[in-house]
């Protein structure tokens, strides 16, 4: 890592932004068993803000990511890098989140941008029915693709956005 630095708000929200880019990059089953393991994470230990719990935490999501980074290079070359990538890049977001919140709690730029994107991840776990029954009330927008300019009509939230024609995903935050 960056050594002293690795504790800087700036440094966090940076390293963050990549972690969540390779999330973002993922094909659409390996991203979508990343945000379940995510979610079920969060859920089954009570992470949020002001939890006592993420000192406990800390540690186990941090020797997670540092035993994945040891072993990704032997596992990309017995072939099985594939199957564990959704879990190294969940363990990384979980890392890098506790991390935010016991180091940059009191960075409002660096928390914003986390927990707005954890948010959004949030929102992601499909299984939830009453979800999508909520969703299907919401205000609907209509946006231009970033890439490609088609035009788009979407619910007016904070989520992940995917341009049919191009392909492209971004993720919106509601204004």
């Amino acid at each position: 890592m960056f050594g002293f630095s690795s504790k800087n708000p700036v440094v966090i929200k940076k390293d963050f932004e990549v972690a969540f880019e390779k999330l973002r990059g993922l094909r659409d089953d390996k991203f979508n068993s990343a945000v379940k393991i995510i979610n079920n994470e969060i859920k089954k230990n009570a992470l949020s803000a002001g939890s006592s719990l993420v000192n406990t935490y800390f540690p186990y999501y941090e020797e997670a990511k540092t035993s994945n980074e040891k072993y990704i290079k032997n596992w990309k070359s017995i072939g099985i890098y594939e199957e564990k990538e959704a879990e190294i890049v969940a363990f990384e977001i979980l890392y890098l989140y506790t991390k935010a919140l016991k180091y940059a709690a009191g960075d409002l730029e660096t928390m914003k941008y986390v927990l707005v994107r954890m948010a959004t991840i949030s929102q992601m776990n499909h299984d939830d029915n009453n979800e999508i029954k909520e969703k299907s009330r919401l205000e609907k927008i209509i946006i231009d693709c970033k890439k490609c300019s088609q035009s788009l009509r979407i619910d007016d939230v904070t989520g992940w956005i995917s341009c049919p024609k191009c392909n492209h995903k971004w993720l919106r935050e509601r204004t």
